[in-house]
């Protein structure tokens, strides 16, 4: 077994593939276990979804980096994912998304719900997402506590994959919320000195919402990647819907993301 173990949900779809395709791109710059799973909706269709899954892995590249292994689960998403997760000790769960539809826009969308069901982080990537190099990275954060539980994360991620990282924040200006912010800023300037990150840190500018003002940040610094903390009824509308958009953004690329609770300090 590899020191890294990362998670690839797989329902058969082009979505689920994209998900692993992505991950054996990963698989360049870290030797990793990739489990391939699929979450059955009962035993009857277990073994057909065993050969399915035998069959994709014999598709994979060979390379020295990666070990594939497979498993097929009785039981939903919402729950069984975590379940996963927490048995074989993942560092990182590679999922497709195949969006937000209708009635889920206001319920919330599967990949919201199976974030929120586990403190593994996740990398979401769409049907399209490029496969391309990750040279630049987009950290949004805010004065909430809760939002920079992303930061290590995504530092670990920027190390392994030698990317800059880009903290980017809205301004505020009320005294007492503005203190707020320069300490958390100050934190992460402290966390990334001493991580050796390659950072900067940039007020975003503009007008409209917040998630216009990240959006434009990514197209005109060319990002590769976003990475957020998941979180309701925060003071910055980093909620599911503000949640969902990133995760499905225009530009189609992939995002880190961790639901904000309790995590260590390294998973990559």
């Amino acid at each position: 077994m590899k020191a890294n173990l990362y998670l690839v949900p797989h329902d058969f779809s082009s979505v689920g593939q994209a998900a692993l395709n992505y991950a054996v791109h990963l698989g360049k710059y870290v030797e990793a276990e990739i489990r391939i799973v699929h979450i059955a909706a009962s035993e009857k269709s277990v073994p057909e979804a065993q050969q399915k899954l035998t069959e994709i892995v014999a598709q994979l590249p060979v390379s020295p980096n990666l070990e594939f292994t497979s498993e097929v689960r009785v039981g939903n998403i919402f729950t069984d994912i975590n379940k996963i997760a927490m048995d074989t000790e993942a560092q990182l769960i590679i999922m497709g998304t195949h969006g937000i539809r209708g009635f889920q826009k206001f319920f919330g969308s599967h990949a919201i719900k199976v974030i929120n069901s586990t403190n593994v982080p996740f990398l979401i990537v769409q049907e399209d997402t490029p496969v391309n190099a990750i040279k630049h990275i987009a950290v949004p954060i805010d004065i909430s506590s809760e939002s920079l539980q992303i930061t290590n994360i995504a530092a670990d991620l920027g190390k392994m994959l030698n990317a800059k990282l880009s903290v980017i924040y809205e301004p505020v200006h009320d005294f007492t919320l503005n203190n707020r912010m320069n300490i958390r800023l100050g934190i992460v300037r402290e966390s990334y000195d001493n991580k050796g990150v390659d950072y900067e840190i940039s007020e975003l500018k503009g007008s409209g919402s917040s998630l216009k003002k990240i959006n434009h940040f990514m197209a005109d610094n060319e990002c590769d990647l976003v990475a957020i903390a998941y979180f309701s009824n925060a003071l910055f509308p980093q909620f599911d819907t503000f949640a969902q958009n990133l995760i499905t953004n225009k530009q189609k690329l992939p995002c880190l993301i961790v639901s904000a609770i309790s995590t260590s300090n390294s998973y990559f």
